[in-house]
C-alpha cells in the first residue's frame, strides 16, 4: 500500500533550509532596527518643531536637514565600518582620520 504523506527531505535540504530561514529572519531584525533611530526622529521631531524651549528652536528646514543627515550617516558608516575592521589599514583610514595617539597617526 503506497503512503500518501509527501517525501521527507534528505537531511541536507533541510539543513538548508534552517540556514534560509535564520539568513531571513536576521535580515528582517537587522532591517528593523536599521530604521529605529529614523521612527524615533519622527516620532520626537514634531515636539522639537512645537516647543522650542526643549532643545533651542528648530525650523523645518532644519529639522529636514537633522532627518537627512542621518540618512546619510547610515549609507556612510556601514562601508565604513566594514573598512574599519578589515585588515587593511589604508581602508581604514579612507573613512575616519587618524586620531591623536593612535599607532597610524
Amino acid at each position: 500500500m503506497t503512503s500518501l504523506s509527501p517525501p521527507k527531505a534528505a537531511p541536507d535540504e533541510a539543513r538548508r533550509k534552517r540556514t534560509i530561514a535564520w539568513v531571513v529572519g536576521l535580515a528582517t531584525l537587522g532591517l528593523i532596527f536599521d530604521g529605529y533611530d529614523l521612527v524615533v526622529y519622527g516620532t520626537v521631531v514634531s515636539t522639537f518643531l512645537r516647543h522650542p524651549d526643549e532643545i533651542g528652536a528648530v525650523t523645518p528646514a532644519a529639522a529636514g536637514a537633522l532627518g537627512s543627515y542621518a540618512l546619510v550617516g547610515v549609507l556612510w558608516s556601514v562601508p565604513c565600518s566594514r573598512a574599519r575592521w578589515a585588515t587593511s589599514s589604508a581602508a581604514a583610514r579612507s573613512c575616519w582620520p587618524a586620531t591623536p595617539g593612535s599607532p597610524s597617526s
